[in-house]
């Protein structure tokens, strides 16, 4: 597969496509939930499909965190995604607020059907014309 292509489709879903998913109120659900147990959000948008982990493990309060999740962080989050994402792959963003750190990681890429949806760390040896859904890794902590 086509390096540059793979990065500029990790940006776009990234720097754009993201912001949509973590603003969906099933999402601001599977946040909560990971408070208490792994959590793992499937997503298919605008031909883009795949899962985001979600870790909170190193946020400390629960009780704050889940007050600034009821109060529109995810939004606030999705308002400052950058605009290009970090990596030779531009597989990670970062978004800090005041409190929170949030990051974001495309740490393996799901082949399609005819390949029986397997996962894979490394996308550059596949064909080009195949679909790649993406996994994705999100990461809470406090902002220190």
């Amino acid at each position: 597969m086509d390096k540059a292509k793979i990065a500029d489709n990790n940006d776009l879903f990234l720097c754009t496509l993201l912001g949509l998913i973590i603003t969906h109120k099933d999402f601001k659900g599977a946040v909560l939930e990971s408070l208490y147990e792994e959590s793992q959000y499937p997503f298919e948008l605008n031909g883009c499909s795949g899962y985001i982990s979600i870790d909170t493990s190193s946020i400390g309060s629960k009780g704050a965190f889940t007050e600034d999740i009821n109060l529109g962080l995810l939004g606030q989050v999705a308002l400052k995604l950058p605009h290009r994402a970090d990596g030779d792959l531009h597989s990670h963003v970062s978004v800090k607020t005041a409190l929170w750190r949030f990051t974001f990681s495309i740490t393996k890429y799901e082949r399609d059907r005819a390949h029986e949806w397997v996962m894979v760390d490394d996308p550059l040896p596949l064909p080009d014309r195949e679909i790649l859904g993406r996994y994705i890794v999100m990461s809470v902590s406090l902002n220190v």
